[in-house]
């Protein structure tokens, strides 16, 4: 038998990889099977941005460099609460739904990811991640903090200023001109 080996096709795909949760679900006839799961709508919006999704489960913290170097880019979702170990604080009686292993990996393909000089995109819980990575804390629960006791702005959503510093990528992004 002898086998042919095609050429790859002239265009290149833009890897994305995107993180995903493990969660607990039913299947067929067992329960408490576990799933990697990530809305639908990440996906489609890194297609419609000329990407193609590569959906990353939660993995072993030592083989994120290797795959953060076969990446374009890096997608980390939103999802559950990070454990506020990682930031140095007890956990708040409100904070819930935490999974260690995961904020490890993720943790981990960040900072890959930034030593790769990756794009990287942080997602409500995937920007808290790049905070704590960077050296940043968090309020467990925004309805505590003092600075939320004037600012709701009617509904359960908060609303808080975002100033962007003249002279970076994402002023450049808004507003145009380069970083």
């Amino acid at each position: 038998m002898r086998f042919v080996i095609r050429p790859r096709p002239s265009f290149t795909y833009t890897l994305i990889g995107i993180t995903t949760s493990v969660t607990a679900c039913s299947y067929l006839n067992d329960h408490d099977v576990p799933f990697d799961q990530l809305p639908h709508t990440y996906a489609t919006a890194v297609r419609a941005a000329g990407g193609e999704p590569i959906l990353i489960p939660e993995g072993d913290p030592t083989d994120a460099q290797e795959l953060a170097l076969r990446l374009d880019g890096l997608l980390l979702a939103g999802g559950r609460d990070v454990d506020p170990g990682m930031y140095g604080q007890a956990r708040h009686p409100k904070t819930v739904d935490v999974r260690r292993s995961q904020d490890e990996w993720e943790s981990a393909l960040f900072k890959a990811a930034t030593r790769a000089d990756l794009p990287v995109l942080g997602i409500c819980r995937g920007h808290q991640l790049m905070c704590i990575c960077s050296g940043g804390t968090l309020h467990q629960h925004l309805p505590d903090s003092p600075e939320n006791s004037s600012r709701q702005n009617g509904g359960w959503q908060p609303d808080w200023p975002v100033v962007v510093q003249p002279g970076t990528m994402l002023a450049a992004c808004l507003c145009g001109g380069s970083p």
